[in-house]
């Protein structure tokens, strides 16, 4: 069974985008983050947990996917559910902060060693009405902030809310997810994807 958690968030070059990029990477973007230890070393339930921030002008979205047994699904959505609660109501500590503006810095240098991948930053720059510097920018705002200030944006997202997508077959989780108290409020099979057809009434 596939998950992805989405989350919407402020757009690209908000004021809480440094903050934003450090949740991000002490959550899931990482392979020591949060839920990959919580989800992969604790509980063995997965091989890893991917996350993906994806901002543009207007709005943006953070994802965190993993795929598990559909037997523990509602305790993995508990957990993830759980941990997003956690980052909203308590701050990151020093280490997980530390590491989260290492991974930043890599990421933007390894984004500056390649012709191809700097042309293409500063074309979205200009394209979107961004500065020419804003790694510099991005880093130096992240380098300031606080585990307080990530909190108060993580609490602004779980705030807004989570939306679960579920891909695998419905009759092995339907009936775990009913007995464990989420229940499914769409569906979409494959066919209907590929058609485009709009989700089913439940």
């Amino acid at each position: 069974m596939f998950v992805s958690a989405l989350l919407t968030v402020p757009e690209a070059f908000s004021p809480e985008q440094p903050a934003l990029e450090l949740l991000h990477r002490a959550l899931s973007a990482e392979y020591d983050s949060r839920l990959s230890r919580l989800l992969r070393e604790e509980r063995g339930w997965t091989y890893g947990v991917h996350g993906l921030l994806r901002l543009w002008p207007g709005h943006g979205v953070m994802e965190i996917r993993f795929a598990v047994d559909p037997a523990v699904l509602p305790e993995a959505l508990a957990a993830v559910q759980g941990e997003l609660r956690s980052v909203a109501t308590a701050p990151l500590d020093g280490g997980e902060l530390e590491q989260a503006r290492a991974a930043l810095r890599r990421e933007v240098v390894l984004r500056q060693l390649r012709l191809s991948r700097c042309a293409h930053q500063l074309a979205v720059m200009q394209a979107w009405g961004g500065a020419p510097d804003e790694d510099r920018r991005l880093l130096s705002a992240a380098a300031a902030l606080t585990p307080g200030d990530v909190q108060r944006v993580a609490a602004d997202l779980q705030a807004a809310g989570v939306v679960w997508v579920l891909t695998g077959d419905r009759d092995a989780v339907e009936p775990r997810l009913d007995d464990s108290g989420w229940p499914l409020t769409a569906i979409r099979s494959a066919r209907a994807i590929v058609d485009g057809d709009p989700p089913l009434p439940l």
